[in-house]
């Protein structure tokens, strides 16, 4: 809503009911003050890895959201904090939440180069061409990333941009 010292885009029963419903059950092996990290994390990492349309709607917001001026894919204004932007910070959290690490994500990119990529202080390593994981007709193996599951959940909330 705006709040100025907000750090997360749920809280911890959001949390649970999503988690149940998605059969993320070790989710209630984690105490409350580990969800509420991993939930921070997920926030922090989604508010910093997309560029989203439109403008916050408070000066002093602390988190991206609510904005003004934004309309989701099916073209509805968007108002307060949506849904789909509550579920990818989950996302984010229990992919933390099941990374065994204190950094935010260990993963591969589209092509499957990226070994780990960390937002906190900005860290990209890459994997060696001989540690790339091929089939036998040597093409890369297809991964699903957690970029591929926010991107479909957060489609039309933030501006894409071509390097």
């Amino acid at each position: 809503t705006g709040v100025a010292n907000a750090n997360s885009y749920c809280d911890l029963d959001y949390a649970l009911e999503y988690c149940t419903m998605k059969g993320y059950s070790d989710w209630l092996n984690y105490s409350e003050d580990e969800q509420k990290i991993f939930i921070i994390r997920g926030t922090e990492f989604v508010n910093n890895y997309y560029t989203w349309k439109g403008v916050r709607r408070y000066i002093n917001q602390s988190c991206a959201f609510p904005r003004e001026g934004v309309y989701d894919i099916d073209h509805y204004r968007v108002d307060g904090i949506p849904e789909a932007l509550k579920k990818a910070c989950l996302e984010a959290a229990w992919l933390n939440a099941t990374s065994g690490t204190d950094t935010l994500f260990t993963m591969v990119d589209i092509n499957g180069k990226v070994k780990k990529q960390k937002v906190d202080t900005l860290e990209v390593e890459y994997f060696s061409p001989q540690d790339s994981q091929l089939t036998s007709n040597n093409n890369v193996v297809d991964y699903t990333t957690i970029y591929d599951i926010l991107n479909k959940l957060l489609k039309g909330l933030y501006n894409i941009f071509k390097l």
